[in-house]
């Protein structure tokens, strides 16, 4: 069921994202990608990433290997028979990019994962690598551009290396700053739980610098632990995707295991002060109720495609499948 409604999966992605926002979107910390619903903020990109996903794996497990017809000879035959169909196989991906970047015009991090993802299954989805260093190159470009489109985006990315200079912490680099003094703070093995001083002054401590709070209490053994957890969540999704059943279950374990691989890794370097803050919350363990909502509805449909074909072995008469084919996430 899930593999035929790829199309379905990207529009109510695109109205969550693009529509609701434009309609009634609010701003906050400079991005405008939230709605309020009698008081309570929803975040629509967060649930967009489900769509994209599922998308994607509907397109690229539908999406038979490229065999140009006929003999090649003339330019028009060449563009009738390669260029052309080549192009058709090519828009649903330049959907699927182009709902990510008009969300990096409101949410450059939020945006950046959704392209992230997308990259990652079309690589493991055998798209040649030349057609993806390309449009690597002009991704790449593109991001520059949303960065120098807005002044305060240019501003974070260019003072937040000078963020110690002469000692004095600017207002840009304040959480960042903050951060890495509450890890150096936990030092081995932190302050102790609940016992931290980072969550009362900076008010991303439990959101997107949730890290630095995890730090600062339970140290650098709690923060490689955390690491630990968050790394072999994704191994176990890139493990259960070679052991699916079909190429839909493939594609979208593949890509929630984008999403929690470069989501948690973007976070960390957030925390650490190795890139800029850029408002990307760290999977399962940020306090934000849409970030751990849309994950928890994309393994709901990876353990749903799993179990489908199962049921229909199970209907014809062959032997089942375990219960639970993805049941190895919890072991």
């Amino acid at each position: 069921v899930w593999s035929k409604l790829g199309w379905l999966a990207y529009t109510l992605a695109f109205v969550s994202a693009v529509v609701l926002v434009f309609l009634f979107g609010v701003e906050q910390n400079s991005a405008k990608s939230w709605i309020e619903i009698q008081g309570i903020r929803l975040q629509p990109s967060e649930f967009a990433k489900v769509g994209l996903i599922a998308f994607l794996a509907s397109v690229l497990a539908r999406r038979p290997e490229f065999q140009p017809t006929g003999r090649l000879g003339g330019t028009a035959r060449y563009l009738d028979h390669v260029v052309v169909p080549g192009f058709v196989r090519f828009v649903p991906f330049l959907f699927a990019l182009g709902l990510a970047g008009w969300v990096a015009l409101e949410d450059l991090g939020t945006g950046s994962i959704m392209v992230a993802i997308v990259l990652a299954m079309m690589f493991v989805g055998n798209v040649r690598l030349t057609s993806l260093a390309a449009l690597t190159a002009v991704l790449v470009v593109g991001a520059i551009g949303a960065v120098r489109m807005e002044d305060y985006r240019w501003q974070r990315f260019a003072r937040h290396y000078e963020r110690w200079a002469d000692h004095n912490v600017s207002d840009i680099g304040y959480q960042t700053t903050q951060s890495e003094l509450a890890l150096a703070q936990g030092g081995i093995f932190g302050v102790g739980l609940g016992d931290g001083r980072l969550k009362h002054i900076l008010p991303a401590a439990t959101n997107d610098f949730v890290f630095g709070t995890i730090g600062e209490e339970v140290g650098l053994v709690g923060g490689l632990i955390a690491m630990g957890v968050l790394a072999a969540l994704a191994w176990r999704f890139l493990k259960v995707a070679r052991l699916a059943p079909d190429a839909y279950g493939t594609m979208f374990c593949t890509g929630m295991a984008a999403w929690i691989a470069v989501q948690s890794s973007v976070n960390i370097l957030m925390a650490t002060g190795a890139i800029p803050a850029i408002g990307v919350p760290l999977p399962f363990f940020s306090a934000g109720g849409s970030s751990v909502l849309a994950l928890w509805m994309g393994i709901g449909i990876a353990m749903g495609s799993l179990r489908q074909p199962a049921a229909k072995k199970v209907a014809q008469g062959a032997k089942p499948a375990p219960k639970h084919p993805i049941g190895a996430l919890a072991r």
